[in-house]
């Protein structure tokens, strides 16, 4: 019989760092997959080499590029991924709050802050398709049409969701995956440098060196 060799130290990935769980098909989201999908195939190649080594120096070697190469697919995920969400929250912008001069503006917003119960007023006209209303409101600070600054905020995303909702559901999606792209980066990091540290011998290095003599 065979002798068992010993348990692996370096563990499966969670499943929730897997490449297929980011499902959104935008290309906003390309940037997450490729991340993830990397840095799982870097990792399972490194569980690979652990199972057939006993050269420690040689597998801290390989583990230190597996840290490097996630921190720069994971940099360039994230940089990517910020350059969408510029892009689509400049397109929300100048299309919910857009910058135009509406003589009635004002007129607009007097109307709704003389109500008693203005957010209820203007919540509907969302559904509406109101558009013009809206943006009367949402161009100027909340206090001027009689609503606080949470309501504000609430009738914006409201607006955002409901006449825009493939670019806000992709919005919220590279929140999403982004922080999963970098949970797994901080995964790589905290498991594999113990090891590296380990596996290199650099303890063992420091505690023969103090057995040698110093030169005087």
């Amino acid at each position: 019989m065979l002798p068992l060799r010993p348990k692996l130290r370096i563990p499966d990935l969670a499943i929730d760092n897997h490449p297929d769980l980011v499902v959104n098909e935008s290309v906003h989201l390309n940037a997450a997959r490729y991340a993830l999908r990397e840095v799982n195939a870097a990792w399972a190649k490194l569980r690979e080499c652990e199972a057939v080594t006993t050269d420690h120096k040689r597998l801290a070697a390989a583990a230190t590029k597996v840290v490097a190469h996630a921190d720069k697919v994971t940099a360039e995920a994230l940089k990517h991924l910020e350059e969408s969400r510029k892009m689509l929250e400049a397109k929300l912008a100048a299309e919910v709050t857009p910058v135009r001069t509406d003589q009635a503006a004002a007129e607009i917003r007097a109307h709704f802050k003389s109500q008693r119960h203005p957010f209820a007023l203007l919540g509907p006209l969302v559904s509406q398709n109101d558009r013009r209303t809206l943006a009367a409101i949402l161009t100027a600070p909340a206090y001027l049409s009689g609503l606080n600054e949470s309501q504000h905020v609430t009738l914006r995303d409201l607006c955002r969701e409901t006449w825009y909702p493939e670019e806000t559901k992709i919005l919220k999606d590279i929140d999403r995956h982004g922080g999963r792209v970098i949970m797994l980066a901080n995964t790589v990091k905290t498991t594999l440098n113990p090891l590296i540290t380990e596996w290199s011998g650099a303890k063992e290095e420091s505690a023969f060196a103090a057995l040698t003599p110093k030169q005087e």
